[in-house]
């Protein structure tokens, strides 16, 4: 079964209904809340009076429910027993609070997060022509509900400038193809972005303690610059020198630099052929690079 949790806004209502026309079973869900134009009773929620919804849950109706508070009532939801009970290929929409509850009954589910940007969520609900008030309140009630959202569901599904037919689709995807590797805990499996990629030139020369000490530069290189991300030839490839004569080695680094966006190079290389000649490359290729000076290198990064 299919878990969709999201801020308000966030699409997780139409991204069902494409769920639906791909051929999983909905889950409707019970709520107090007004009806909205379009919504039609039975098929997007069954709308019903608090009275009756509490009636419900203190008969043990329900698998799990959840509150909202709003500017004037509060608004609850909630979904029956029976219909997660005997809704395997199912789909359904829940709040962080539901869906720790549907886990806690140890349920077959696999669920999303639809991850949407505040400024979008603002604008969506100024076009569906919700209170201001309400949804305000609504956000600010999310930003506590969804703080921990990311440890608490198996995957994160960015739903930034995508139709609700792509982010089916992304998750059909991840359902299918990646359910025997759910992640316990969040992991964004998403394409990750760096501002620079950085090529590290140090010489080896067979030394083991040239290998760590560009072990110690790139780990205080990766506290410095955060979002950058540093690329060592050394650790890459020098299990293979032995098998490969110099040049090839060399040009398996050459290739991994041309990938990089820059080469910085450390401490003193006057006697180091590869280093050289990766900075030669570099100069040849137009690929920025940036030469260490011993002060610089104890100055930024103590060593």
């Amino acid at each position: 079964m299919i878990v969709l949790t999201g801020y308000t806004a966030s699409g997780k209502d139409t991204t069902l209904k494409e769920l639906i026309k791909l051929g999983y079973k909905p889950i409707i869900s019970y709520t107090t809340r007004p009806i909205r134009p379009k919504e039609i009773d039975g098929v997007d929620y069954h709308f019903i009076s608090e009275i009756e919804f509490l009636q419900k849950n203190k008969e043990g109706f329900f698998a799990e429910t959840s509150k909202h508070k709003m500017i004037k009532r509060h608004v609850y939801y909630g979904s029956a027993e029976k219909d997660i009970e005997n809704n395997s290929n199912g789909v359904v929409i829940l709040d962080p609070n539901g869906l720790n509850q549907i886990k806690e009954k140890k349920l077959n589910i696999t669920s999303f997060y639809i991850d949407v940007d505040e400024k979008i969520l603002i604008e969506r609900l100024k076009q569906r022509g919700d209170n201001e008030a309400d949804y305000e309140l609504r956000l600010e009630n999310d930003k506590k509900d969804f703080k921990n959202i990311h440890n608490e569901v198996d995957f994160i599904i960015d739903g930034n400038n995508k139709t609700p037919k792509q982010i089916a689709l992304e998750i059909l995807d991840r359902a299918n193809n990646d359910n025997d590797i759910k992640l316990t805990h969040f992991l964004n499996l998403d394409k990750p972005c760096y501002e620079n990629v950085v090529y590290i030139s140090h010489k080896f020369q067979n030394d083991m303690i040239n290998v760590k000490r560009v072990e110690d530069i790139i780990c205080k290189l990766t506290v410095t610059y955060p979002t950058y991300l540093f690329i060592s030839p050394i650790h890459s490839f020098q299990f293979l020198y032995h098998l490969t004569d110099y040049q090839k080695g060399l040009d398996m680094c050459l290739w991994l630099l041309e990938q990089c966006d820059c080469l910085w190079a450390f401490d003193d290389y006057s006697d180091s052929v590869g280093t050289n000649g990766e900075i030669a490359f570099a100069k040849r290729h137009k690929i920025p690079y940036k030469i260490w000076s011993k002060e610089e290198t104890y100055e930024k990064l103590g060593l």
